[in-house]
């Protein structure tokens, strides 16, 4: 067995992309996040600042974020 080649694949080290929450209306990445309740019924949805949706927004990564921005604006 090639000890290197396991260690590299369990110890490997994630990758840092970051991922960024978008408004699907308006592409905006101003995203308010409400606090956190103590119930799922308490809890409210994120807000987009730019155009005031409420609802789930699409987690992109922020290299793809242009590209995402371009399809919902079609």
């Amino acid at each position: 067995m090639n000890w290197n080649r396991i260690a590299s694949f369990l110890f490997a080290k994630p990758s840092r992309v970051k991922m960024v929450k978008v408004c699907p209306h308006c592409g905006s990445t101003k995203i308010k996040l409400p606090p956190a309740g103590m119930d799922l019924k308490m809890t409210m949805r994120d807000y987009c600042q730019n155009c005031k949706f409420r609802g789930n927004f699409a987690t992109v990564e922020e290299c793809k974020l242009e590209d995402f921005r371009k399809r919902i604006n079609k």
